[in-house]
């Protein structure tokens, strides 16, 4: 026994040098990720060799265990099974082939198969249970331990059929050590290595987080962000912020740089210090700074914290928000301006009021202006004309009142404006300018006229009052000749429709002749005879509102369901209903497409609830019709028609009124 303490010590001693080695090589993984981590490739031939070369010196400072195999005993096994475990199957084979090469060419001997099988089998080792390793996640602690005690097992396998007499003798002594040390050599190895496996992923992760991170804060590309720390030094920074320094201050910056706050705050003209005294204390700010009238700035600071929630410096957020703020105020003046005039309307009126009504612009004139007949244009000219005169008549009070300074559309057809410095009269002589040239705007033969109102304030009088006083002027002006022009109007449209459609005109004529002489026959009297004939010659007048013209549909056929020309009633009466003299035949218009049977339109009326004039007029329209039809159908006789409106009696038409119309042509009282 003590004979061999020399032998033991000796192996003790060499196990101790090769374990260094080894620790050695583990820091090839580290420094080898570092210096070499753009060129994997290159990493893994360097490793390779050098592992292979750590290998072979191992192998060199080997024990010898036995003179006669000479068989030894080293470390290697522990390289190349970690190896495989942690570096790339390039690496582990360049490392593989050197040192099977060395042990067989340089070192030979009886040994030689025993040590190239075991470098061939801790190598495969080390890759199958990398391959393991990735599927499951146990213990660290507890895998390593059982994978360098796989290792130590191979390693006696590979080298017990070798073993001398003399070897086993000492085998009591050889196995248990390295049964003991290789899983725990293996274990203190592969732990660093993992470590900084793990450490080298975690970095990469955190490079490309950072790389995307500062990918996505250089899109914006008008905006500039950067952090600072608690001294003004940069942190980090956007391209757009670089790029910005260095057009306005003319310098590269770089991390750690000194923010330039003295320059940065003659920029802004604001006192940037300041607010990151704020921010360093807990504070955000924000505000918008206006650089000039089309270029405005969002600045957003808010205190950068570590992981222990202090404050650590400053996040910088400064956005070019100038589109953004012109779109605002895009959309600002929409809302207060009209968007067929330009004229501001009664919103913005509300607000600009109290600048309008200024001691400084007293005396102050308040015009209003109506247009006249707005509502019967935009019913017999149809909305596009209004919409037109409408135009037509702003442009010309912005042109003639130029000197207000504001003008407002208060209404469909009302306007307001205000006239400072000024007196009502010089006002009037503006206003007969005005009228001289809007009367030269025709439709057909019908101008257009506008109504206007003036009152001033000289004193304290409410604004409110004189606009009231103002108004009730304007409205005075417009009942003057009110009456006159709308029933020109009339005769305006009345003339455009039958000279656009002779047909209409034609059986106007002939059905207003019918009307007096059924009149007279049933007993009226004049005053009763002529708005039945104003009846007959403008029941269809709201056809002029249609586009295209539809004729009316088919007396014969109840009407069911509405049909777009039955929209022509409703233009009809609301063209006479504004008129004075035609008012009074309004609602027979209205009416003279309803049936007895209360299946006509507009209203569905039945019986006597519709009105007299309305039912006699279906009797002398139904009659021409049927002697004069509108469409391809030939024409009734006299005869023919009085059976067709019998057939009609009650459903139709009136049957008391159909009585006294036939009795009528009977007796030969109608031409």
């Amino acid at each position: 026994m003590l004979a061999n303490v020399p032998w033991l010590t000796g192996l003790l001693l060499k196990i101790i040098e090769n374990v260094v080695i080894l620790f050695a090589i583990c820091y090839i993984y580290i420094a080898g990720n570092i210096i070499l981590k753009p060129h994997k490739k290159l990493f893994d031939i360097v490793a390779g060799i050098v592992l292979g070369a750590a290998a072979v010196y191992i192998m060199f400072n080997g024990f010898m265990l036995d003179d006669v195999t000479e068989l030894r005993l080293d470390t290697r096994s522990i390289i190349y099974s970690t190896a495989g475990l942690f570096f790339s199957p390039i690496s582990v084979v360049i490392s593989a082939v050197i040192g099977i090469l060395y042990r067989i060419f340089f070192m030979g001997g009886a040994g030689m198969l025993a040590g190239s099988i075991g470098i061939a089998t801790s190598s495969l080792l080390g890759l199958v249970w990398r391959f393991i390793w990735k599927k499951s996640k146990p213990n660290r602690l507890l895998e390593f331990y059982v994978f360098g005690l796989s290792n130590a097992v191979i390693l006696l396998f590979n080298i017990v059929p070798f073993f001398t007499p003399n070897l086993y003798q000492n085998a009591w002594f050889l196995i248990p050590l390295i049964l003991a040390l290789f899983p725990l050599f293996s274990l203190i190895a592969c732990l660093p290595l993992s470590y900084q496996k793990n450490r080298v992923e975690n970095l990469r992760k955190l490079e490309r987080s950072e790389l995307m991170l500062q990918a996505s804060i250089d899109v914006a590309s008008n905006i500039n962000i950067f952090s600072i720390d608690t001294k003004g030094r940069y942190i980090s920074f956007n391209a757009t912020h670089a790029q910005t320094i260095k057009d306005e201050l003319g310098i590269d910056i770089h991390v750690y740089d000194n923010l330039q706050i003295e320059a940065i705050s003659k920029i802004l003209n604001r006192d940037i210090g300041v607010l990151f005294q704020k921010v360093f204390i807990g504070d955000t700010v924000h505000f918008e700074q206006e650089m000039s009238e089309n270029l405005t700035f969002d600045c957003k600071i808010m205190p950068l914290k570590n992981k222990l929630n202090e404050i650590i410096g400053a996040t910088v957020f400064f956005q070019d928000i100038s589109e953004q703020k012109q779109y605002e105020k895009l959309i600002l003046e929409k809302s207060y301006r009209d968007g067929l005039t330009g004229f501001l309307n009664r919103r913005f009126f509300n607000e600009k009021i109290a600048e309008i009504d200024s001691p400084t612009n007293r005396p102050l004139v308040v015009v209003m202006a109506d247009i006249n007949d707005l509502k019967l244009i935009n019913d017999g000219f149809g909305h596009e004309t209004g919409d037109r005169v409408i135009i037509e008549v702003t442009q010309k009070i912005f042109k003639i009142f130029k000197e207000a300074p504001a003008f407002f559309r208060t209404g469909g057809d009302e306007f307001l404006f205000f006239i400072a410095n000024s007196d009502v009269d010089s006002v009037y002589k503006m206003i007969e300018v005005f009228n001289a040239e809007i009367n030269n705007f025709k439709l057909g033969e019908f101008s257009v006229s506008v109504a206007f109102g003036c009152a001033v304030k000289n004193g304290e009088e409410k604004i409110q009052d004189v606009i009231s006083e103002a108004e009730k002027k304007m409205y005075e002006n417009k009942f003057v000749f009110l009456h006159k022009r709308q029933n020109y109007l009339v005769l305006t449209i009345e003339k455009r429709f039958f000279a656009a459609h002779p047909l209409e005109e034609q059986h106007a004529q002939r059905i207003s002749e019918l009307a007096a002489e059924f009149g007279r026959y049933i007993g009226l009297n004049d005053l009763e005879i002529k708005p039945l004939k104003t009846l007959a010659r403008l029941s269809e007048i709201g056809k002029i509102g249609m586009s295209p013209m539809d004729e009316t549909p088919t007396w014969i056929e109840p009407v069911n369901g509405r049909d777009p020309s039955m929209k022509h009633v409703e233009i009809g009466y609301q063209i006479l209903s504004a008129s004075g003299v035609y008012s009074e035949v309004a609602l027979d218009v209205l009416s003279h497409h309803e049936r007895f049977d209360g299946m006509g339109y507009p209203c569905g009326l039945a019986g006597d609830r519709i009105p007299f004039r309305a039912r006699v007029l279906a009797v002398l329209n139904f009659y021409d019709k049927c002697l004069h039809p509108t469409d391809k159908t030939e024409p009734c006789n006299q005869t023919e028609a009085i059976q067709q409106m019998k057939k009609q009696a009650g459903s139709l038409l009136d049957p008391n009124i159909v009585a006294s119309f036939i009795r009528s042509l009977e007796e030969n009282q109608l031409s």
